[in-house]
């Protein structure tokens, strides 16, 4: 909220000439409530620094920039930024953080389809393809914003996964890398898409292992704009009966597919909130190699590119666009690899229920919001957590469409019905956001082939 960044004036004495700047120093910066956080997590965010000279009509506007940065590292439930002045041409400037709750040590109890509606309709809400397991999860491991993860996963997947990333491994704080080990073991895989959904196969043996490991190198050289590379390996063992009723599944003549990916992610990102923005824009482009000439039961190329812009229009309403396009070469895949639309983030409202594979797609996805209500409770002493005492909550009502197409370039007979034409879906719903990056989204939709529904999300829809 635009109330917790504060300019505290000394005087009414550069009110005299509007048309010169006024120059003031600052002269400390304070950081306080962060317990557990290292003061440089908080200072690698802010512009300002000590003995450096700024317009104080630029103040306000500078303060309220670094806070969102501060608010964007994922760190704290609350950051509040105040400009003191300890003389005429000195100020201080307070940095008050509330932190958040950092370790995630619970079970998992998920569901293992692409989305809620997925599994409500399409499985008929099979509650045999729901994963347990537990997880240990430290979000910010030793104060320095280092994530540390391990996930032990039964029941429809059975998964072991192991992360690690550090965001700083040098003293310019630019550069990052991160490891992760993974091992999968599934008693039912997707063996076919027949009427853009997919058909499952399943056995009491295991069918299909997977073993992963990766590596990534991140460099931020500016406050906005994040580079990243990723090495990762993939060993692929399937069951021979999956290979019988869909000899495409792998495209390698053999019941083993192992290869290497090599991937570049450039970012530029200046939105307000990340995970539900109003203001600002992001561009995000990345280039991925599958094979890289150790291996050669895979040789495949992507790019995918998108721009994401929020702003507000006055009134509490608030407008969002954003394009998404991706190529792929070559044309034919191994129907494991195959993607497009209905995977991740990339689909249209009105279709969840389907999957539209193809070569290359491309989206745009337009959406009104309005602000019907942002509020923040103070739970006091109800709630002895100091991490969840502040309970923010904002509802938008919304309208939205979208609109898209995918190309698929050989005959595809079972589905066909939605590839290589335009495709869109339009409608109104309602999203509640509230913190730890909560987003429930509800949406009644019209689709361009005459179907209509209601779905539940899980995250920001653009």
């Amino acid at each position: 909220m635009e109330a917790q960044v504060v300019v505290v004036p000394f005087g009414e004495s550069y009110a005299e000439d509007t048309l010169v700047k006024h120059l003031v120093k600052i002269d400390k910066i304070h950081i306080k409530g962060n317990k557990k956080t290292k003061d440089f997590i908080i200072t690698r965010e802010l512009s300002l620094s000590e003995g450096e000279f700024v317009a104080i009509e630029d103040l306000y506007d500078v303060m309220m920039r670094d806070r969102r940065k501060i608010i964007n590292t994922r760190l704290f439930t609350k950051v509040e930024m105040t400009a003191i002045p300890s003389s005429e041409r000195l100020y201080d400037v307070l940095v008050e953080v509330q932190e958040r709750w950092y370790i995630v040590a619970a079970p998992i109890f998920q569901l293992a389809d692409r989305n809620f509606n997925d599994w409500w309709v399409n499985q008929e809400r099979d509650l045999s393809r729901v994963n347990i397991g537990g997880k240990f999860v430290h979000y910010n491991f030793r104060g320095r914003s280092e994530k540390l993860s391990l996930i032990a996963q039964f029941g429809y997947s059975r998964d072991i996964r192991l992360g690690y990333y550090v965001p700083y491994i040098d003293q310019t704080r630019k550069n990052g890398m991160g490891v992760s080990f993974a091992y999968s073991e599934n008693s039912n895989v997707p063996i076919e898409t027949e009427g853009h959904k997919r058909l499952f196969f399943g056995q009491d043996e295991p069918i299909r292992e997977i073993y992963a490991a990766g590596v990534n190198f991140v460099r931020r050289a500016s406050f906005y704009n994040t580079h990243t590379a990723f090495l990762s390996f993939y060993s692929n063992n399937l069951a021979d009966t999956v290979l019988e009723l869909n000899p495409d599944y792998l495209l390698t003549g053999k019941n083993t597919m192992r290869y290497f990916v090599l991937s570049y992610l450039f970012r530029r990102d200046l939105r307000d909130i990340r995970s539900y923005p109003l203001r600002g824009f992001m561009i995000q482009a990345e280039l991925s190699k599958r094979g890289i000439g150790l291996f050669n039961d895979i040789n495949s190329f992507s790019m995918e590119a998108s721009y994401h812009h929020h702003f507000p229009l006055g009134h509490k309403f608030f407008f969002s666009n954003s394009i998404t396009g991706r190529l792929t070469a070559p044309e034919k895949l191994p129907y494991s690899l195959l993607s497009g639309l209905g995977y991740g983030g990339n689909y249209i409202r009105g279709f969840e229920l389907y999957v539209i594979e193809g070569q290359h797609f491309a989206i745009n996805k337009s959406e009104l919001r309005f602000q019907l209500v942002k509020e923040e409770i103070n739970l006091g002493k109800l709630m002895p957590l100091e991490q969840f005492r502040y309970f923010p909550i904002a509802v938008y009502p919304k309208m939205y469409f979208d609109v898209g197409s995918i190309h698929m370039p050989f005959s595809y007979p079972k589905n066909e019905a939605f590839s290589n034409k335009l495709i869109w879906g339009a409608g109104l719903g309602l999203d509640i956001v509230s913190f730890y990056d909560f987003v429930f989204r509800t949406e009644y939709t019209f689709t361009s082939e005459g179907e209509r529904g209601f779905f539940l999300n899980f995250a920001s829809g653009i």
